[in-house]
């Protein structure tokens, strides 16, 4: 990982954080730019505490990052099919898309 990756990280998390209603203030700062350190800080309501928050929210990301890395895995296969010949996925795709559909992934995930 680079220094932008780990700044892309932190980015997100913080995003993530910033959604939950119980967080009050979420920010990070990185020291030294040479050093592969951050320093994060949460402040929550009263009635939970920033550790539960932060689990919570990392957890949630990688559901996110899990789901996105799932229906990349299907538009793959899709895509491998459709460029293969397989006329049956081929009829699916152009009926998706005379409905409005953008693809044949986007009729199947909804």
């Amino acid at each position: 990982m680079t220094a932008d990756d780990d700044n892309n990280l932190h980015s997100t998390q913080l995003s993530q954080l910033l959604k939950n209603p119980r967080v009050l203030f979420a920010g990070y700062k990185i020291p030294h730019p040479l050093e592969h350190t951050f320093v994060l800080k949460i402040q929550t309501t009263p009635d939970t505490n920033p550790l539960e928050v932060l689990l919570a929210e990392s957890a949630a990301i990688i559901r996110e990052v899990s789901d996105l890395n799932r229906k990349f895995q299907v538009h793959s296969a899709i895509s491998t099919e459709l460029n293969s010949g397989c006329w049956i996925l081929k009829v699916c795709h152009i009926l998706a898309l005379s409905f409005g559909f953008d693809s044949v992934l986007e009729y199947y995930t909804l």
